[in-house]
């Protein structure tokens, strides 16, 4: 152990502050050998490699050896930048035969026991690569390991030869027209993942059965499963090629291929999981049978949220939309649909949807302690009033009060004091309210619009009040999951100083900077926002989030001034908001 300190003393004596932690990377190195607590006759399973060959190019390579990776377990012991830290932890603290405490989860948790060469089944392994290369079309492959150990370091070598593989020559999916569900599998095939000309691929037509019965179950099969269907595989036309078959199986339920249509529906605004005897009182709002009634949510607001309608093809898309739609109005903590058949006409179903009402209202008290860049510390108190269904139709109104004492705890202006009184308030509406009638999105996410205002107070002593005044009129859409526009037509900011204290007034005589930060104007413009981002997609190597910007103000009202011949604006006279009443006759901010 001294020659290794004495290695790291050597080169951080230059730095005298590290050689307590190089003494310390010494006695952790010395101390924690990889293959420590590896067993005699054993080996640490220390790496692994795939070698695919193949007289035929590959166009695939990359993902056969993926696949094959993914069947080798247990994986060897994770390493950073070459280095298993995990099981250095482990060998570092120890095992330990208790199954909780410090030293058990410093051991197997933050530590991890070795992976020994004799946990590894390369003949379990070997057959299921085998397997995995069939479903990719390389029949009559052959996979072979051989494994090297050497200070009891194992590492093994996977070695897959590839025959040319199977290619499909034909795919012919069902024919006839007995049944409605084969005319409508046959008009899907267009866009099927199983293409003639390609390798044979297992994945592909379990992910083609999938494919249908997603689009089936939106053309009214509500009992439909991708079960029901069945890959018929010709391998006996030679050349190295088949011919796939699609078919319905033949015990397949006969209601599964029958299309049902949506008849009666039903909303149970008041629904509780302990409910079992049906209420009485039922409102009809045009096809939709309302209970019990609007004492709690118009019905009308609802219905843009539901998208089945009576006598249309049942649909799972519609039957998600809506229980989305519904969830999101932000008055309801529960949301469901279920179908039962109709009494009168076998091939309809009447859809229940079933909402337990969330908690109204909610008061919230919140106490923090903030300490800033600036020295300024102190306590705060933000006091929140929530209503969930202010005006019966899902508007959520959040009324928010702020109150902060800070002192300045250092510094030359030791001792200053601030406080801060906030009130805001904001209206946000599950839909698009506006003076024209917006249609309705088919979107997973509810429209929203927002109204706020806001005033707060700011008094530092010794200096100066502010009063800060702000409202705002704004849209928010998501058309789709990676896509969301803001649109606030209308914002409004005023912000006043007041009672300027001498003291101040020298400060900012001093700054110019500083001084235009506090100059007086009033911002009344709009801002527009169109976010992307596909960070939602896990399965992509490189994610965007990008987030595009439109701030503008001032341009209207100075263009409509402009027309009404209103003089031109000059640094001594600017152009103010209005000339009455004295609040609003301040110079109003232009900018983009």
């Amino acid at each position: 152990m001294s020659k290794l300190y004495q290695y790291f003393r050597r080169y951080t004596s230059f730095f005298g502050p590290c050689r307590f932690g190089a003494l310390l990377a010494a006695v952790f190195l010395s101390a924690c050998s990889a293959t420590k607590t590896v067993p005699e006759g054993d080996a640490l399973f220390w790496n692994y490699k795939i070698e695919v060959k193949s007289d035929q190019k590959l166009i695939d390579k990359s993902e056969i050896e993926t696949g094959m990776d993914g069947t080798v377990f247990p994986k060897p012991n994770a390493k950073f930048l070459g280095i298993p830290m995990k099981l250095w932890i482990h060998n570092l603290v120890g095992p330990t035969d208790k199954k909780k405490g410090l030293k058990h989860w410093l051991s197997y948790t933050v530590g991890q026991p070795p992976v020994l060469l004799s946990e590894l089944d390369t003949t379990r392994i070997q057959g299921v690569m085998r397997a995995k290369l069939e479903n990719r079309g390389y029949f009559e492959n052959h996979v072979s390991s051989t494994t090297e150990v050497k200070n009891k370091k194992g590492e093994t070598t996977f070695t897959a030869t590839l025959p040319p593989p199977y290619k499909i020559r034909k795919v012919i999916y069902p024919e006839g027209d007995s049944l409605p569900v084969l005319k409508d599998i046959r008009e899907l095939q267009r866009f099927s993942f199983i293409k003639e000309g390609e390798n044979y691929n297992l994945d592909a037509m379990i992910a083609e059965r999938d494919r249908l019965n997603e689009r089936l179950k939106n053309e009214g099969y509500y009992y439909f499963s991708s079960d029901m269907l069945i890959f018929r595989v010709d391998s006996t036309v030679g050349n190295r090629q088949v011919d796939v078959y699609l078919q319905a199986k033949r015990d397949a339920p006969k209601d599964g291929l029958r299309q049902y249509r949506i008849d009666d529906i039903y909303v149970f605004t008041n629904y509780l999981l302990t409910d079992t005897i049906p209420p009485v009182d039922t409102l009809k709002i045009a096809d939709v049978h309302y209970i019990p009634n609007e004492n709690y949510i118009r019905g009308k607001h609802i219905m843009r949220s539901v998208f089945l309608e009576k006598g249309q093809l049942y649909s799972n898309r519609n039957h998600t939309l809506t229980i989305s739609r519904l969830m999101g109005m932000g008055s309801f903590s529960y949301a469901n649909i279920r179908y039962v058949p109709d009494t009168l006409d076998p091939y309809k179903l009447d859809a229940n949807i079933y909402l337990t009402q969330a908690m109204k209202k909610s008061l919230r008290v919140e106490m923090q302690a903030v300490t800033k860049s600036n020295n300024f510390a102190g306590p705060g108190l933000t006091t929140s009033f929530r209503n969930r269904n202010t005006f019966k139709g899902s508007e959520l109104l959040a009324v928010n009060l702020v109150t902060r004492y800070e002192t300045q705890i250092g510094g030359q202006s030791a001792g200053l004091n601030s406080y801060e009184v906030g009130l805001n308030a904001e209206l946000t509406f599950p839909r698009f309210v506006a003076p024209f009638k917006v249609k309705t999105i088919r979107s997973d996410f509810v429209p929203k619009t927002r109204i706020a205002v806001g005033y707060t107070f700011l008094d530092r002593v010794q200096y100066f009040q502010m009063n800060n005044y702000n409202a705002s009129y704004s849209y928010n859409w998501r058309p789709k999951r990676t896509l969301t526009w803001e649109v606030t037509p209308v914002n409004i900011q005023f912000v006043q100083l007041a009672n300027v204290t001498d003291t101040f007034n020298t400060i900012l005589g001093n700054n110019t900077f500083l001084r235009r930060s506090f100059e007086q104007q009033f911002i009344f413009g709009s801002i527009y926002q169109l976010i992307y981002t596909n960070q939602m997609r896990h399965w992509k190597s490189t994610n965007i989030f990008n987030r595009t910007t439109l701030d503008l103000s001032g341009n209207t009202i100075n263009a409509v001034k402009s027309l009404m011949g209103s003089d031109s604006p000059t640094e001594e006279n600017p152009r103010t908001f209005a000339t009455k009443p004295s609040f609003v006759n301040k110079p109003f901010s232009q900018y983009t």
